[in-house]
């Protein structure tokens, strides 16, 4: 069982954000960006990641996880909706890359990446709403391989252990016009091939076209929705040999606020950490019921709402406080 973040992550400098396509054409034209604001932003995010006791780390995702895909998808198609197989990056993951070296040698330790793409189905709907032209959709599934494959990365410091796609509104939004089939299909056109599948959902309720999928490790938020542990049954994964990427610590900061302002009247930065007895409890529950199908544990979604960066790796560390202790329970009792 190895802890994992979903991506994005407290921004301090807002504006630096105005850098990113820059900086994209840069990279895409070997040009030097490292005396850039965001370059800065993209280093410490990255660094407080790697110090919070991370197993798997992914990218600092700092800009909007629409328009990081949208614009460049628009920008350089070679047909609607397909990208030049050449020009799809990821700004923060070539930043990471070039990284990585420095980190390992710092470290001593090879660097275990991951790399989430939002996924097809979610550009689609952000793009058009949810009736769905199946050749549109295939051109971004197409996209969204393009984006994993030049994002990977395998060397002696550091290795792309586990990719991601982001679905969000599986679950929660109607799609016209396609079958459950069909998504098995899109998702499977994005990912095949790779290795450590994962796939980000909110919600279990529409899981078969998933089960059926290549996709490897189904990600949910069991914390801020904990009904997600009844949607899915461990006979389940076990058919399918699918695992779990549990979210065990809430990241619904605005819902989270709203709950202390209503028990205390104020707000402090501590109190968006949750309690480590409360995270072990929910993990020890996960575990009991998934047992040898939990692969990777995290927060249930990504950190970039919390109040700043310190906040944000602290909720990280909880993760892996969380984990230590039952590898602990496991000692005493195997």
């Amino acid at each position: 069982m190895l802890t994992d973040d979903v991506g994005s992550f407290p921004i301090e400098n807002k504006e630096s954000l105005n850098e990113y396509f820059e900086i994209y054409d840069k990279i895409l034209l070997k040009e030097d960006y490292s005396s850039y604001k965001f370059y800065n932003e993209v280093y410490t995010s990255f660094k407080l990641k790697l110090e919070s006791g991370l197993d798997v780390i992914c990218y600092p995702q700092l800009q909007n996880m629409y328009d990081q895909f949208l614009i460049p998808i628009k920008k350089y198609q070679e047909e609607p909706y397909l990208i030049n197989e050449g020009r799809a990056i990821i700004v923060e993951n070539e930043i990471v890359k070039r990284l990585s070296k420095e980190f390992y040698e710092e470290t001593g330790k090879k660097l275990l990446l991951k790399v989430c793409v939002t996924g097809p189905i979610e550009l689609y709907l952000k793009e058009f709403g949810n009736y769905m032209h199946k050749d549109l959709l295939e051109n971004f599934a197409r996209s969204v391989r393009r984006f994993i494959k030049n994002s990977i990365i395998n060397e002696r410091y550091a290795e792309t252990y586990t990719i991601s796609i982001d679905e969000p509104s599986i679950g929660y939004v109607d799609f016209l016009n396609i079958s459950i089939d069909d998504i098995t299909d899109i998702i499977d056109k994005a990912v095949k091939g790779f290795k450590n599948v994962q796939i980000h959902l909110h919600s279990l309720k529409v899981i078969s076209p998933i089960l059926n999928s290549e996709v490897k490790i189904i990600g949910c938020e069991f914390a801020s929705n904990p009904i997600n542990i009844e949607l899915i049954k461990y006979e389940e994964l076990e058919k399918y040999d699918k695992f779990l990427r549990a979210g065990i610590i809430r990241t619904d900061v605005d819902r989270m606020y709203a709950e202390i302002m209503s028990r205390k009247g104020k707000v402090s930065h501590e109190d968006y950490i949750e309690d480590l007895s409360i995270v072990k409890f929910r993990l020890n529950k996960i575990i009991e019921k998934f047992r040898d199908r939990v692969m990777f544990i995290g927060p249930d979604c990504g950190l970039r709402s919390f109040p700043n960066k310190i906040v944000a790796k602290a909720v990280l560390e909880r993760v892996v406080e969380a984990k230590k202790h039952v590898w602990n329970i496991d000692k005493k009792t195997g």
